[in-house]
């Protein structure tokens, strides 16, 4: 976890700089650190399929709906981590309702 949390602060911070103060040989810092990311995410998600049990195996879809977006970042990355949140809530919701808890406050 800390490294996957690691990488996108590295990546994110790398990113500022390469861009905002024209540091080129930065980006190479930018992809490391996206590459942590994506292969913790891919690592996570492989996890949650082999321990997983019914619906809950669902969950690694949007994990990786996040990876692509990542990947198509330029294209369609916004569209996608949009719909990837938005199943991120309704799964959720789905899965806190089917084992008995409340959505609503009391």
């Amino acid at each position: 976890m800390v490294g996957r949390c690691a990488g996108v602060g590295a990546s994110n911070l790398v990113n500022i700089v390469e861009g905002g103060a024209g540091v080129d040989w930065m980006f190479f810092v930018f992809i490391a650190g996206s590459a942590v990311t994506v292969f913790g995410l891919l690592g996570l998600s492989l996890a949650i399929v082999e321990e997983g049990a019914g619906a809950t195996r669902l969950l690694a879809v949007i994990l990786l709906g996040i990876v692509g977006a990542i990947a198509l970042l330029v294209v369609a990355g916004g569209p996608l981590m949009a719909a990837t949140w938005l199943a991120a809530a309704a799964a959720s919701l789905h899965l806190a309702v089917g084992e008995g808890l409340s959505a609503q406050p009391e």
